[in-house]
């Protein structure tokens, strides 16, 4: 099925949207170049009048947002970014991308069609040997409580180790402890970087360390840090994370790319539209 018109409705803060290279991102594009397919993408934090006359419409964020409330279009699909499984929205998509299987199968379980599709960004996330490793730990997270940045600080001083933590800074002083803690137990704290920055960083670490909970997410980090080859310790009991823990980065170059991700959204569109 060729010349698709496909509109995706993202949620990030307008400092980012300019440098959103992930994993979605980079497949987006394979939909675009590969599967010639019309790709049109819309920040709802700035706004955008979106029109009504794409083929199908794909959302990206959590499944009880305000704008996932009512059905916007006749074919619309949703790429789950986390949160609640469960909610009267749930019928108001077509089709639902999981990241995880956990997931997966709770929607397969509500009698939702449901996809597990996920990947990482492999053009950009990859080893480069000539970089100095400089830190011992790396912990690329939003400073959110439900990444346990405390968890993650202790346990760098406790191993009189050197660490880093990078990530969404919330406005207005919002979780603020999160970062206050890394500082407070002498942990380097930066920002959020783009996807371009953020592979050096990775690349001068040894190990990725991840304290999210079950709520917290980070597959994204597992898929990251693994691409670029650098080992990946998890200390949570998150599901989540534990069924990506053991992948290699062959594993994760050959089923768990942007590529691969991109075919996974086509397969479940498709699916959609050949049965309306």
């Amino acid at each position: 099925m060729n010349n698709i018109d496909l509109g995706v409705i993202v949620d990030l803060p307008k400092e980012h949207f300019p440098f959103w290279k992930d994993g979605l991102r980079a497949a987006l594009d394979v939909l675009a170049f590969d599967y010639h397919w019309n790709v049109y993408i819309y920040n709802i934090q700035d706004a955008p009048k979106v029109p009504v006359n794409h083929d199908f419409y794909l959302f990206w964020g959590a499944l009880n947002a305000k704008q996932h409330q009512i059905r916007n279009f006749a074919h619309q699909g949703l790429i789950f970014g986390g949160g609640v499984t469960y909610s009267s929205n749930l019928h108001n998509f077509d089709v639902i991308f999981a990241e995880s299987r956990v997931d997966y199968l709770d929607f397969k379980r509500y009698g939702i069609k449901t996809v597990q599709a996920f990947g990482t960004n492999t053009n950009i996330f990859k080893p480069n040997d000539k970089q100095i490793k400089m830190f011992d730990y790396i912990f690329p997270a939003a400073y959110a409580r439900w990444k346990h940045h405390e968890i993650f600080s202790e346990e760098v001083k406790k191993r009189k180790a050197v660490g880093l933590a990078v990530g969404y800074i919330q406005p207005g002083g919002w979780e603020k402890e999160c970062y206050e803690v890394c500082l407070e137990n002498g942990v380097m704290v930066m920002p959020w970087v783009p996807a371009e920055t953020l592979v050096w960083l990775y690349n001068a670490s040894k190990t990725c360390l991840i304290t999210a909970d079950e709520v917290g997410g980070c597959q994204r980090t597992v898929l990251e840090a693994k691409a670029c080859g650098i080992n990946v310790e998890i200390m949570s009991s998150s599901k989540k994370l534990k069924e990506l823990e053991k992948l290699t980065r062959d594993d994760v170059i050959t089923k768990w790319s942007h590529i691969n991700y991109a075919k996974k959204l086509a397969d479940g569109i498709q699916s959609v539209l050949c049965e309306k």
